[in-house]
């Protein structure tokens, strides 16, 4: 389900929803079990899920996000790997700046599940177990399916619609010239578009805590699919379905959509379209 977008959400007072962020944050969410539970070293890790909200506060707040973005757009583009270690004396050089921000970027991105940080190893790009991605496929499906909901009576103006056809247009030319990566891009170009005349922002900041952008390249390599012409079979029905506000099969498609994708998860890699 790659159709979701990497905005966060703002409360109406312009910070982060902390409930929701301690939420989220808990181990096992996004950064790794900490076997140091109760040290000095654990107290401080624990404190990662607040440097999201604190950036904006921090003196240096533009320095801070302006490095958190940048390794972002670097896992985006993969320059690092999944399960590859960062190393801070690296990113400050690549980076052009010291170590200690690089080392609260780090945090940061621990914060948000994007990077693990092990104890006496330093910090690696997360790495999502099959398990993990079977147990987004869900939770994407159904914020998909809310998108939807609030978009589909959205969809009748000429730039909307000029924007989602760009996007099927660049998903049909990616699959005729073989380029999987972009065939994926633009499925999420397609599902920013939806994000955005869904235009609710505490959809927008789950959307941006599952970071669906940086993982998917991770989902697609998992995927057993003998060929991608019914994948985008399948989204140009989605497509004429929202165009035509038919949102009864548009939900029917997210479904049958989401119960492929877990079919080509199984070990035995049977590709199911329905």
């Amino acid at each position: 389900m790659r159709l979701l977008a990497d905005e966060g959400a703002r409360s109406n007072n312009g910070e982060q929803p902390t409930e929701t962020m301690a939420i989220m944050s808990k181990p096992g969410f996004g950064a790794t079990a900490n076997p140091d539970a109760g040290t000095g070293k654990a107290r401080l890790r624990a404190r990662a899920p607040i440097a999201r909200a604190a950036i904006r506060e921090h003196p240096a707040a533009s320095s801070l996000e302006r490095i958190v973005n940048q390794i972002k757009q670097g896992i985006r583009e993969r320059r690092y790997a999944p399960g590859q270690r960062l190393i801070e004396a690296d990113l400050a050089a690549e980076l052009g700046v010291k170590r200690q921000p690089v080392r609260d970027a780090l945090r940061v991105l621990a914060g948000d599940g994007i990077v693990q940080l092990i104890p006496q190893r330093g910090a690696r790009v997360r790495k999502l177990q099959r398990d993990e991605l079977r147990e987004m496929i869900p939770v994407l499906a159904g914020l998909l399916t809310i998108t939807v909901r609030l978009a589909i009576g959205k969809l009748n103006t000429p730039a909307i619609r000029a924007r989602l056809q760009d996007a099927m247009d660049s998903m049909r030319h990616a699959r005729r010239v073989g380029d999987l990566v972009q065939f994926h891009r633009a499925g999420m170009a397609y599902g920013e578009a939806l994000h955005g005349v869904a235009g609710n922002r505490y959809l927008d900041y789950l959307h941006g805590k599952l970071h669906p952008d940086l993982f998917h390249d991770q989902l697609s390599s998992a995927l057993h699919i003998e060929s991608w012409d019914p994948y985008l079979e399948h989204f140009e029905q989605m497509h004429a379905a929202l165009l035509a506000a038919n949102l009864d099969q548009a939900l029917e498609l997210i479904a049958a959509h989401e119960q492929s994708m877990l079919a080509m998860l199984e070990p035995r890699g049977e590709t199911v379209w329905r």
